[in-house]
């Protein structure tokens, strides 16, 4: 949602596997694109990749579980999960027989959170991350809290500001940055990149990677004596992906023109050296007037209640404010599987449609899941991918489904 702010500028507060199956593994293995890696040549195409359907197994929600928006999810032993929607942000963690328990609670007290920035379990414990009050928590099973502490990295990110906790690395070090953007910071010139550092034992040992962040991927229209800045149309910023031992950099530029084109990955360790490189082939689509016209109508409808602010003056001050790239970019999201796996959501006008292509840990680019319209995946094991469907009324499902071999795309 954009955030409406007085004309004045200035610094301000942040902003808002699919499980290698035997009858399918050697299909994939067969039909696997040949993917560059460490700087060879020999780019593997994305639509050569045999299509992947899900099928949903299983449901959680509904009336006996009332869900907000779901936005983190994670994976873990023993047929558990655990979950974060809100607002108001809360945990839950949801056992094998559908029962749950919430996790802490918002607040600052000992077993409580300001924001979730990251998610996810050791072993049988679950661990909260905090970048807000620079705190992990850890949480049985059962819910109980186990402990927390700081994870802290004083001006170690953007501005000097301290860096938080956002996820945990399978050497129990954490990776830290930011809880957020400022996004005025951006559009200003103070702030060029979101720094992302290694922090383990309260001591910042590793710059991991460094976020480029380029003004056309936000937003900012005068509309009368408003200003409304976000996030922009289309982020080409890249995107960096907790996976197993190390890290993935997604590249996400569009292309500058029609025809065949590629984008990169790229592999690092935990102290942000580059271990391996890949190249995925993919053909662009094109950025339409109609899809221009169509996000700024959704961009700009809070704008239609601010005083001063006559009809239609803001969806033209969108268009002009706005960068729109000539292509969407490659890749609009990225999740890693616990099974080392990466998962590439494909950009495309209809977000709705998402397609998904399924990565090996060396790059290779194994499958393509279509699926259904209205899924969000949010999280992959050996075995299933998890994810949320919307109803009619917007009611969501946390549903987990397996994958099956499906038509193959042309």
């Amino acid at each position: 949602m954009a955030a409406v702010r007085s004309r004045r500028p200035g610094p301000g507060p942040d902003r808002r596997a699919a499980r290698r199956v035997a009858r399918l593994g050697a299909m994939l293995a067969a039909a696997t694109a040949t993917v560059s890696g460490c700087g060879r040549t020999g780019p593997g195409a994305r639509s050569d990749a045999p299509r992947l359907d899900l099928v949903i197994e299983r449901r959680i929600g509904g009336e006996d579980m009332a869900l907000s928006h779901v936005f983190r999810l994670a994976v873990g032993p023993k047929g558990f999960i655990a979950e974060v929607d809100g607002p108001p942000t809360r945990v839950l963690l949801i056992g094998p027989d559908g029962t749950s328990v919430a996790s802490g609670s918002r607040g600052d007290g000992p077993s409580e959170y300001r924001s979730v920035t990251g998610l996810g379990f050791a072993g049988d414990t679950l661990w909260v991350a905090d970048a807000r009050s620079s705190r992990a928590l850890f949480f049985e099973l059962s819910g109980a809290f186990l402990g927390g502490g700081r994870v802290s990295a004083p001006a170690a990110a953007e501005g000097g500001s301290t860096a938080g906790p956002i996820g945990r690395l399978e050497d129990g070090s954490w990776l830290a940055s930011r809880a957020g953007l400022c996004i005025t910071c951006v559009l200003t010139g103070l702030t060029t990149a979101r720094i992302y550092v290694r922090v383990a034992d309260g001591v910042v040992r590793d710059t991991v990677f460094q976020q480029p962040l380029p003004r056309a991927d936000f937003i900012d229209m005068p509309v009368g004596r408003w200003h409304i800045e976000g996030l922009g149309p289309l982020a080409q910023r890249p995107l960096l992906v907790r996976s197993g031992p190390g890290l993935w950099v997604v590249d996400r530029q569009s292309a500058k023109s029609a025809g065949p084109a590629s984008f990169r990955l790229h592999r690092i360790d935990r102290t942000g050296d580059t271990v391996r490189s890949a190249t995925i082939r993919y053909e662009p689509i094109a950025v339409t007037d109609a899809w221009k016209d169509a996000w700024c109508r959704d961009r700009t409808a809070s704008a239609a209640g601010l005083p001063g602010v006559p009809s239609g003056k803001a969806e033209a001050a969108c268009r002009e404010a706005a960068s729109f790239p000539a292509y969407f970019p490659p890749i609009a999201d990225a999740l890693a599987g616990t099974d080392g796996r990466l998962w590439l959501r494909e950009g495309r006008p209809d977000a709705r449609r998402a397609a998904w292509l399924v990565v090996d840990s060396l790059g290779h680019v194994e499958g393509r899941l279509a699926a259904p319209p209205g899924f969000r995946l949010l999280a992959a094991d050996s075995g299933h991918v998890w994810g949320v469907l919307e109803d009619s009324m917007d009611v969501e499902t946390i549903v987990r489904g397996r994958l099956r071999p499906g038509a193959r795309d042309g």
